[in-house]
């Protein structure tokens, strides 16, 4: 992926940004069977989309302004933005949240979409010797839901994943080296690419 460049001050902004927002839970799910016990059951749950990067979202709204539809194809040119989404925004907020939830005995849940999860890195079984999902459960602090359309296209998790916040962590900021072939095709294709301005190249994805 070729994305704009990023000074010191943008990536310092960001970053205090989202210590600002990093205590905050998206979601909780609460059992109500536990409502009037002493232990109140629930778990907290994230949900992470893929960001883009490219031309601003006021398009679109001029462009639905102008001509309203039902289906309207985008009048911007915009590409998933993966680095900006896991490393930049989910990274930090578990990073805050799941050490705290884990010395309480909770459980983070995330929900991602499949196009996020392709462009992870692996994560590992918290417990590979596990002989069902509650020792899965047990033995981890993060439980990674991937959500996709199923044949209906009714929205269903098709992968579920029980592991650590070192896992998610390392599978959200590690980075795979390209090879020198598709880096070499990629640059070609930008080279010969007149409407780009941009000819930023990452080495690795």
């Amino acid at each position: 992926m070729i994305r704009t460049p990023e000074t010191a001050a943008d990536i310092e902004a960001e970053v205090a940004e989202e210590g600002k927002k990093a205590g905050r839970i998206d979601w909780i799910l609460v059992n109500p069977a536990t409502m009037d016990t002493s232990e109140l059951e629930w778990c907290a749950v994230e949900t992470q989309a893929l960001y883009f990067s490219g031309d601003k979202m006021r398009l679109e709204f001029v462009a639905y302004a102008a001509s309203p539809s039902a289906v309207l194809f985008p009048v911007g040119r915009r590409r998933p933005d993966y680095r900006s989404s896991g490393p930049k925004r989910l990274s930090p907020q578990l990073d805050v949240k799941v050490p705290v939830l884990r010395n309480w005995g909770k459980k983070v849940v995330v929900v991602i979409d499949r196009f996020f999860y392709d462009n992870m890195n692996a994560l590992a079984d918290a417990y590979p010797r596990a002989r069902n999902d509650q020792e899965r459960r047990d033995n981890s602090d993060v439980v990674w839901f991937v959500v996709d359309y199923d044949q209906a296209l009714k929205m269903a998790a098709s992968v579920v994943v029980f592991t650590s916040l070192e896992s998610s962590r390392r599978a959200l900021n590690a980075t795979e080296p390209l090879s020198k072939a598709d880096f070499t095709r990629n640059l070609k294709q930008v080279i010969h690419d007149n409407s780009r301005a941009n000819k930023v190249f990452k080495a690795s994805e």
